[in-house]
This record gives structure tokens, sequence and C-alpha cells, in this order.
């Protein structure tokens, strides 16, 4: 039988948050792993606010980055919020879960082209306010653009392609090897249909999952978001350790 810190490792080397509260709340385990635990089962779920909580009943000392980190997302920070959905794209493919990993990279096309669109249009922009908002956008680019599609992702292609501005993130998104994922996305119970996505599939669509992490980390990068990669890997190593802070928080 795995001990428990042997358990606890292989949770977190699967970033299995959930199972690792519940095991450390019913063994009345570390308090404070428990809260980190709990901020990273909320980050993943989106839930900042509650997030911040949980990190704030945190008695150790933990980095202020991590703070300032949550803060952000419930700002709606654009670094922060792509950041937190790159790192819940990369569980999905640690925990071999390519349905729900298909299914955000959908939703990684979408915000990155409604953001770079929202930008050209008003500088920076938080992800709550309306100028994020899919309908709002639309409505733009069909009365002042004449843009008259109503899918979010082809109407901002369509207004850069007329604009010849950020012609490569463009292509990045709508090229052939995106196309065949996107497919298994709407093919998939997250999307209109009852079929499968495995592995091999989204190797034969596009190539293996951690290398299209690294395209989609690379359009980030060319849009000018920094991305704190290390984010969980600290989570992980003071529940790991104890409560103490042995890893640094720069990429």
């Amino acid at each position: 039988m795995l001990k428990k810190l042997d358990m606890t490792k292989v949770l977190l080397n699967s970033y299995n948050y959930s199972v690792l509260y519940y095991l450390r709340k019913e063994l009345s385990l570390n308090e404070d792993s428990i809260y980190l635990t709990k901020y990273a089962i909320d980050c993943n779920n989106f839930n900042f606010t509650s997030a911040l909580d949980n990190l704030l009943r945190v008695k150790t000392e933990i980095p202020k980055e991590l703070v300032e980190n949550a803060e952000d997302l419930i700002e709606g920070k654009a670094d922060s919020i792509f950041n937190e959905l790159i790192c819940n794209i990369y569980f999905q493919a640690v925990r071999e879960e390519y349905i729900d990993f298909s299914g955000r990279i959908f939703r990684f096309n979408e915000s990155v082209l409604k953001y770079i669109f929202a930008i050209s249009e008003f500088g920076e922009v938080d992800f709550y306010s309306k100028q994020m908002d899919k309908r709002y956008l639309l409505k733009l680019l069909n009365n002042k653009y004449h843009i008259h599609n109503n899918n979010i992702i082809f109407a901002v292609a369509e207004y850069f392609s007329k604009k010849n501005k950020n012609q490569e993130i463009i292509d990045n998104i709508l090229n052939e090897n995106m196309h065949n994922l996107i497919n298994l996305r709407h093919n998939s119970i997250v999307g209109h249909g009852f079929f499968s996505v495995g592995y091999d599939d989204i190797v034969e669509a596009y190539a293996d999952p951690y290398n299209i992490i690294d395209d989609l980390t690379r359009i980030l990068e060319a849009i000018g978001l920094k991305l704190f990669k290390k984010k969980y890997d600290i989570i992980n190593g003071i529940i790991m350790n104890g409560g103490r802070i042995e890893t640094n928080w720069s990429n």
C-alpha cells in the first residue's frame, strides 16, 4: 500500500487536487496544505475569489507572488487568465483527459482572438469587462466594420485579414492541424456529438499534446503576455515540503 507521502506525491504529480484535498481532510493532515489544495481546486475552477480566501488562510509563509497572482485573476488581467488556461490545458494532458483537453483549446482559440481584437480597439482590457463579451464584439464588428460572420473566431480573422495585421497568430489558430483538433472537440460530448477523443486522435489531428501546448505558449508570448509557468510546481513543492518554500517563482 502506498504511504501517505507517496500518495501525496502521486496526486500532486498528476495535479489531482480534488482527491488530494479529500484525502488530507479525511486524515486531518496539515491544515495549511488543505487550504493550499483547496486554493488549487478553486483556481482550476476559475473561482478566484474563493481561491484567494483559501490562500489567505494559510499560516505558513507563502510567496507574495501567489497572492498577487490571485488578485490579478480576480481583476481579470490577461497574463494571469491565460496562464491559468494554459495550466488547465496542461493538467488535462497529464491526466490524459483528452476530450476536455480539446475543449479547453477551443476556448483558448476563441479567447486569444477576442483579446487581440479587443486590445486593438480599446487598449488593455480585463476579461470580465464588456469589451471581452462575445456578443458585444460581434455587434461591434458588424456595425463598425461590416463583418457579418456570427462566429467570433472567423469574424476576428476576417477583420485582421482586411487590416493585414496579426496574420501569423491567425494562421497558427486557423491552420489545418488546429482545424482537425477542433473537429475532435466538436464531435465529442463537450461539442455536438458523442465520439471519443484519445491520445492517438490528438496526435493524428495535430501532434503530441505537450507539443501543442508549446505552440499555444508561443502564441501567447507573441502577443506579449508573460506566463508564470512554475505556479503549480511551487504550490506542489510547498505542500510536499510541509510548508517550506524551496523553489523560485521565476520561470
